[in-house]
């Protein structure tokens, strides 16, 4: 029963986003692995946070990147609301019709040009908050997205293993 709901709770974070699977190993019980990829690295977005949190900021540019963001609120909080309408949509579609392929591929479509509308604004807010950084701090925001990507780009076969192992 143990091993059944590991198993489960690895699907649900893969089918989730694939959040903090990194270093697991075919040694080992799951659970302690997974418990240690939690530590080590934390979850992805977490980790993100905490790189970004390195960066010193001064209060000026603090002050300055929440009046960026304020800026644009207006455009990004309900381009984030329909993001988030359109995860719960497909899941649902998934649930509920999961031989649809017309219908998941649908669902996956609107949600692909929300996201699509989600990265034009990111891009437009990363131009505006990238100039008020040093030097300094943007090679630190380069190597923040390194370390991001590797990870990313590491989970597939990171899970493959894993599931490899017994």
């Amino acid at each position: 029963m143990k091993k059944g709901m590991i198993y489960a709770g690895v699907a649900v974070a893969i089918l989730a986003g694939g959040l903090g699977l990194s270093h697991l190993k075919a040694q080992g019980p799951p659970l302690k692995e997974i418990r240690a990829a939690f530590q080590e690295e934390g979850p992805v977005g977490l980790k993100l946070l905490m790189d970004i949190s390195d960066l010193n900021m001064t209060a000026d540019q603090k002050v300055a990147i929440r009046s960026i963001l304020k800026n644009h609120w207006a455009e990004a909080k309900p381009l984030l609301q329909k993001m988030n309408e359109s995860r719960l949509e497909l899941r649902e579609v998934i649930r509920n019709t999961p031989h649809d392929e017309k219908a998941i591929r649908d669902g996956v479509y609107r949600r692909a040009q929300t996201a699509a509308d989600l990265a034009v604004l990111r891009g437009k807010v990363s131009v505006e908050v990238r100039s008020i950084l040093t030097p300094e701090q943007e090679k630190k925001i380069e190597a923040i997205f390194h370390r991001l990507d590797h990870r990313l780009e590491n989970l597939p076969d990171q899970v493959e293993e894993f599931l490899k192992s017994e």
